[in-house]
C-alpha cells in the first residue's frame, strides 16, 4: 500500500454498545477511543454537535437512501465525512457516518483529485457496512466489541473511481488558493461546522445559518463566491507550480470521468464491454 495515498477512518453508528454503555450514536470503529488524537480527530469525536447534525440531515433528506458528505479541515489535516440513512436491527431509522482523515497537503501533492476518490471510498464503505449491519447484527456487534470486525482502519484511496469531477475540481482549487476555510458543508450541516456552504446564493442568505457562512460554492456552476473577508486569497508566489506531467494527469482524470458518466447510463452488458475497453486506456481499477 502506498502510504502517500493512505487514509484513516472513524465509523459512527446507532444500535451498538461499543465505546459507550448504550446504543445511541457513538464511535464503533475503532472500538476504543484512540489515544493521542489529532486536533481534527478530537474535534470530530468530542466537539461536533452530532445530534444536531443528524437531526438536520434527516430533516433535509427527502429520500431514505440518499447519502451526503461534508468536508472539514485544519492546517494539518482534513476529513471527508460521509453520512447515510440506515436501519437498526429493529428496523428503526438509524444512521451511519464515516469520517475519512487525510493530510491537508494531498491537495497539492496528488494531482489525481484525491478528495473525489476519498468521497467515493466513503460512499462505498457506507454501502458495505450498512448491508453487513442489517444482515448480521448480532455477529457484527460481537466482532465490533472485540475489535475484529475491522482490525485495520487504514485504507488506500488510489484505486477508487472519480465521480463529480467538476465539483471536486472546484473544491480542490478553493482549498489550494484560499486561506481561512474551516470546512465545505451543505445546508444541513453548515450551522454546525465549516464556513463555506456547498449550495446556492439563495441558500447562503438563509437567516437560520447565514451568519456562519463566509462563502459558498454553487453545486450547479461550481463557482466560488466569497461573502466575508475571513477568507483570503493565497499569495500565488507561495503556491507550488504544477508541472506538465501533473497537468496532463489531471486532464486525463477529467476525460475518464466524462466517459464514465456517459457509460454509467448504458445497459449492463454494453456498460461492461465499454468499461473493459476504458480500462485498457486508463488502467484497471484494483480490487480490495
Amino acid at each position: 500500500m502506498d502510504n502517500s495515498q493512505c487514509v484513516n477512518i472513524f465509523v459512527f453508528a446507532k444500535g451498538f454498545e461499543i465505546t459507550k454503555s448504550h446504543r445511541e450514536f457513538q464511535l464503533i470503529i475503532p472500538n476504543t477511543v484512540p489515544k493521542n488524537l489529532s486536533k481534527l480527530e478530537n474535534y470530530t469525536l468530542n466537539v461536533l454537535d452530532w445530534p444536531g447534525i443528524i437531526d438536520s440531515f434527516f430533516e433535509s433528506n427527502r429520500s431514505d437512501k440518499i447519502s451526503e458528505f461534508f468536508l472539514i479541515k485544519d492546517d494539518e489535516q482534513g476529513a471527508v465525512v460521509c453520512i447515510s440513512p440506515s436501519l437498526d436491527h429493529l428496523k428503526r431509522k438509524s444512521v451511519i457516518v464515516i469520517a475519512i482523515f487525510f493530510p491537508s497537503k494531498i491537495v497539492f501533492t496528488d494531482p489525481d483529485l484525491p478528495l473525489a476518490k476519498i468521497q467515493n471510498l466513503g460512499y462505498r464503505l457506507l454501502e458495505e457496512f450498512r448491508s453487513a449491519f442489517l444482515k448480521n447484527h448480532e455477529i457484527v456487534e460481537r466482532q465490533l466489541s472485540k475489535g475484529i470486525f475491522l482490525s485495520d482502519t487504514n485504507y488506500s484511496y488510489s484505486s477508487e473511481i472519480i465521480k463529480n469531477v467538476q465539483l471536486w475540481n472546484a473544491i480542490t482549487e478553493v482549498l489550494k488558493n484560499y486561506n481561512g476555510i474551516a470546512g465545505i458543508v451543505p445546508s444541513f450541516g453548515i450551522k454546525f461546522c465549516g464556513n463555506v456552504l456547498l449550495g446556492s446564493k439563495e441558500e447562503s442568505m438563509n437567516p437560520n445559518y447565514s451568519n456562519a457562512i463566509d462563502g459558498y460554492i454553487s453545486p450547479i456552476t461550481n463557482e466560488f463566491t466569497i461573502i466575508r473577508n475571513n477568507i483570503l486569497a493565497v499569495d500565488k508566489n507561495s503556491l507550488p507550480i504544477e508541472g506538465e506531467v501533473d497537468q496532463l494527469r489531471r486532464e486525463i482524470v477529467e476525460l475518464k470521468s466524462m466517459f464514465q458518466s456517459h457509460v454509467d447510463s448504458l445497459p449492463g452488458l454494453l456498460r461492461f464491454a465499454i468499461n473493459e475497453t476504458l480500462s485498457l486506456f486508463f488502467g484497471k481499477k484494483k480490487k480490495n
